[in-house]
């Protein structure tokens, strides 16, 4: 966290509020604000059973092995975040790293449950990922995103109507590269 506040102007969170109340209190002080973001794994069914089977297949097949490996060179980091990040990678229910917090359901459930944790952290950015990249990402933008706008534009918070690509979050963005758009908040 200290890092981020030094030299970021977005920090990855676990999808909490008071991660998020940290980070401000953290980042008190700085010119410009430091901005947060979570990773979520988003997990289609046709149904909310379905998805959750989905996700249960997922996390029956994850690798052990990798991820105890993983939290092996974090524990010889010794970094001050070492212990939170094993801690999260050991629970049941996680199958990767970096692919974040699993929602699982139909569309409109998976809309709402990403609503929820929007509004209920107060994070900045919500950054997405998918088990079948192509396939879920037309699922999300054809039948999720519209439940979604429909949603936060109910509760007053702000998304924005411009995809950012891949990895502008956490880029350096140089207003003269149009390669990049800027983030956008989600809460005003």
């Amino acid at each position: 966290l200290a890092f981020g506040v030094r030299h970021s102007d977005y920090q990855f969170i676990g999808p909490s509020r008071t991660n998020m109340e940290n980070l401000r209190k953290a980042a008190a002080g700085r010119e410009r604000p430091l901005k947060a973001s979570t990773n979520v794994m988003l997990i289609f069914g046709d149904s909310d059973a379905a998805a959750e089977a989905r996700l249960a297949e997922l996390i029956a097949r994850r690798d052990d092995t990798a991820l105890d490996n993983l939290c092996a060179s974090f524990e010889r980091d010794n970094r001050g975040s070492y212990k939170s990040r094993t801690d999260y990678l050991r629970q049941p229910d996680v199958f990767g790293f970096g692919n974040g917090v699993p929602i699982a359901g139909t569309p409109e459930t998976v809309a709402r449950r990403l609503a929820g944790l929007a509004v209920e952290t107060g994070l900045d950015a919500i950054q997405l990922t998918f088990v079948d990249f192509v396939a879920d990402l037309e699922i999300f933008g054809r039948d999720a995103l519209p439940v979604l706008r429909r949603i936060l534009d109910g509760e007053g918070v702000e998304m924005s109507r411009e995809p950012a690509l891949a990895g502008s979050a956490g880029a350096a963005h140089d207003p003269r590269d149009d390669q990049l758009l800027p983030p956008r908040r989600l809460r005003g």
